[in-house]
């Protein structure tokens, strides 16, 4: 389930009012352990991490150190997503599978469309092609009709022919 801002720090509010982890995940039918992240982000970074755009990018040297902490340096996916203030652990997650697949490489996804080909620019014709590819036109359209009539002329006379019995 997807929580606005206002959601996030009413559940912040409620848990340091005494409410329990157990009775937020209850009552917002949510799994407890993203209570706890939520509450553990905003405590280590302040309401102003809910501000975050999800869709922040990170650049290969972030990305990077972040994998070597919790690839070198045996610290949990969760206390790295923390301190870097992700949104969501799952994130560092994903991030490592990938360096894994790619053989131990970051490799940067390309984000938005495929730009377009840029059109060229107009290139003016000399007046004697112009005029080449006119005639050639005229031409095939002649050819055209003449092909159409002919084709008439054949019909007709396959028409008029008495039939075999």
């Amino acid at each position: 389930m997807k929580f606005t801002q206002k959601q996030r720090i009413r559940i912040y509010k409620e848990r340091k009012q005494g409410a329990t982890i157990s009775s937020l995940a209850l009552k917002y039918g949510v799994n407890p352990s993203y209570l706890k992240y939520l509450i553990a982000l905003i405590d280590n970074h302040g309401l102003a991490i809910l501000n975050k755009s999800k869709s922040e990018c990170y650049n290969s040297a972030d990305k990077l150190v972040a994998i070597k902490k919790v690839i070198n340096n045996h610290e949990s996916c969760r206390s790295v997503s923390i301190d870097l203030g992700l949104l969501s652990s799952h994130t560092l997650r994903s991030w490592i599978q990938n360096y894994k697949d790619n053989d131990y490489n970051i490799i940067e996804k390309k984000r938005g469309r495929i730009p377009m080909p840029k059109k060229k620019a107009n290139i003016k014709k000399d007046d004697d092609e112009l005029e080449s590819l006119r005639q050639e036109n005229e031409y095939l359209k002649v050819e055209l009709e003449y092909s159409k009539k002919l084709r008439a002329v054949i019909q007709k006379r396959i028409n008029q022919q008495p039939k075999k019995k």
